[in-house]
């Protein structure tokens, strides 16, 4: 009998966790000995609230507790990040290759968090497409040139 009620309390203290906690979790290949940051994105500032040293597997595991609000973070590697939202207890996994790491990766476990990465795709390829216009045009071809960028 004590083993059973042992065990129920074990049982209830990890489902205690899971609802007031949310998991980020991944692996970010070439990134050996880099040190990987979970931030908050506040309104006023941007606050770490975690880091691991990757090693040479590059996984990586995160827990923060569960917003009252969806609210944003990201990843950063350097100078690169991957900003994504967290509102719920959900588990969000990340995949990126470091020599990239802001721009392509993987992620699962958050629609919200895919939808940001669609939009910031979006906004890169616009991005390209102007930087690709020569500088030799006048300013109101280039206007026009980019008003006309379509994206998929």
């Amino acid at each position: 009998m004590k083993k059973y009620i042992l065990f129920l309390v074990v049982l209830g203290l990890f489902a205690c966790d899971s609802k007031d906690n949310f998991k980020i979790n991944g692996t970010i290949a070439d990134a050996n000995k880099k040190t990987l940051y979970l931030e908050h994105i506040g309104l006023v500032k941007t606050e770490v609230l975690d880091s691991v040293k990757l090693d040479k597997d590059g996984d990586f595991h995160f827990k923060g507790k569960r917003p009252q609000y969806a609210d944003f973070y990201r990843l950063r590697l350097g100078v690169s990040t991957i900003d994504f939202a967290v509102d719920s207890c959900e588990t969000i996994t990340f995949k990126a290759d470091g020599k990239d790491f802001g721009n392509k990766y993987s992620v699962e476990g958050s629609t919200t968090s895919a939808t940001i990465q669609k939009l910031r795709n979006s906004i890169n390829a616009i991005q390209a497409k102007a930087d690709a216009l020569t500088p030799q045009m006048g300013a109101d071809e280039r206007r026009a040139k980019i008003s006309a960028i379509e994206t998929d």
